[in-house]
């Protein structure tokens, strides 16, 4: 963090500090305006995993969840039968569940489509999806509280959760992931059983240097960890040129409690960093709120309501707007409601944008079907006007995440132009004339 070290503000109801959150590095879903309204069909009576079924029955089971959903109709029913075909013969030669995934999500890419992916449970995004949209016991999973992306075959840390197990250890941001005890790291797999138990984690912060850190992993629900760790990523950034706000917001889902902290802290700070990179989508009302002041879609969408009268009868509390310079950090992990978000930011002129392009992946969830005992199915369902147009930002800033050592450009850049933004508004306050 640039000029000192980050202090946390968030003070929940019952919360404790120490919680937790971070990221999924690739697909991210969901709804862009209102709740999941139950397109997920219930799990099957009697689920099989992929080695007990087969690429042959399991890919027939895909192919009639999709028929049942809009997807066909948003890719055109005859181009997606052509693409069925020409991918179903090394779909159904698959002899693993991993090539059996990457083989469908081929089938799925080729479409053009967002938000039309399989993911098995060796992924996160598997853990945190079905955490967030089933409440079952089932859902809880084994980590430590990162979030992890492979680049080259190799593991790198993506993301650290505040609050979880794996921020007091000596673990930053780009740092590669070699083993946990005596199995190879992976997402999932690594940790499996061994929950409340002391592992040993290696790790690479150098190509050429490694260390040995201790890790003892808990089983929790990923969507609850996650909501926590946002909130409990408010905080205050100290900058030469003020007191900054800071929030990493990895999900538009839950009661918007961080907004709250954030507003509860705009008299003590100059302005305020959104950090909307990674992590998954779910509805931008509360940032509208936040941001602009209504939401104007909710307002369309309730026929002509108050956005905030209806953000107000959903949350129950008194409502206030940010009025302070905005910076928001952008990456191709800004997707679905935080796209719809951004652009009407930037169209009202709320927010300066920095980082990197989003991906132009904005289409509502239309439905989440489990398949078998080990995987789940996201298919499009409402595509909004944004689908495939991405979004630039308007400071671009790269980041190479492999042995980054927790060095974060984006961020730094975000400061100063915050702290720019900051400058000029003084100035304005100073040349107005007083009353």
């Amino acid at each position: 963090m640039p000029d000192g070290r980050v202090r946390r503000a968030f003070v929940g109801r019952g919360e404790d500090m120490h919680q937790f959150m971070r990221r999924i590095p690739r697909i991210l879903v969901v709804l862009a305006c209102g709740s999941f309204a139950g397109a997920a069909t219930p799990p099957d009576a009697q689920p099989r995993r992929f080695e007990e079924e087969g690429a042959v029955s399991r890919f027939a089971a895909v192919l009639d969840a999709v028929k049942a959903s809009p997807a066909t109709i948003l890719v055109g029913a005859e181009r997606w039968e052509k693409l069925v075909e020409e991918h179903r013969g090394a779909i159904e030669s698959a002899t693993t569940h991993a090539e059996f995934a990457q083989r469908v999500n081929a089938l799925f890419g080729a479409t053009g489509q967002s938000h039309f992916a399989y993911d098995t449970d060796e992924e996160f995004a598997y853990w945190h999806l079905l955490s967030a949209f089933y409440r079952t016991p089932d859902t809880l999973v084994e980590h430590i509280g990162l979030f992890p992306e492979q680049i080259e075959g190799r593991w790198f840390i993506r993301g650290i959760l505040e609050g979880s197990p794996a921020e007091s250890l000596d673990l930053r941001e780009g740092d590669e992931l070699v083993s946990v005890g005596d199995r190879p790291f992976s997402p999932i797999r690594a940790f499996a059983g061994l929950a409340g138990q002391r592992v040993p984690l290696v790790v690479r912060r150098t190509p050429d240097a490694q260390h040995t850190v201790t890790v003892t992993p808990v089983k929790e629900s990923l969507a609850d960890a996650v909501d926590r760790a946002m909130k409990a990523s408010v905080a205050y950034l100290p900058h030469r040129e003020g007191m900054f706000a800071y929030a990493h917001l990895w999900m538009m889902l839950g009661d918007g409690g961080e907004y709250q902290a954030l507003l509860a802290m705009q008299d003590r700070v100059d302005g305020v960093i959104l950090d909307l990179r990674d992590g998954v989508g779910g509805t931008p009302a509360h940032g509208r709120q936040f941001l602009l002041g209504k939401d104007e879609r909710a307002a369309q969408k309730e026929g002509g309501a108050a956005g905030g009268d209806v953000e107000r009868a959903r949350s129950g509390r008194p409502l206030r707007t940010w009025v302070k310079p905005v910076v928001i950090l952008i990456a191709d992990g800004t997707r679905s409601a935080k796209e719809l978000l951004i652009h009407d930011a930037r169209k009202q002129g709320r927010a300066v944008l920095v980082g990197t392009p989003t991906p132009g992946h904005v289409t509502a969830v239309g439905g989440m079907p489990r398949v078998g005992a080990d995987a789940v199915l996201i298919l499009p369902g409402f595509r909004f006007d944004l689908e495939g147009k991405p979004t630039p930002p308007d400071v671009h800033v790269e980041r190479d995440l492999r042995y980054a050592a927790g060095r974060d450009p984006q961020l730094d850049r975000a400061a100063e132009v915050l702290a720019e933004l900051v400058r000029e508004a003084k100035k304005q306050q100073a040349a107005a004339p007083s009353n």
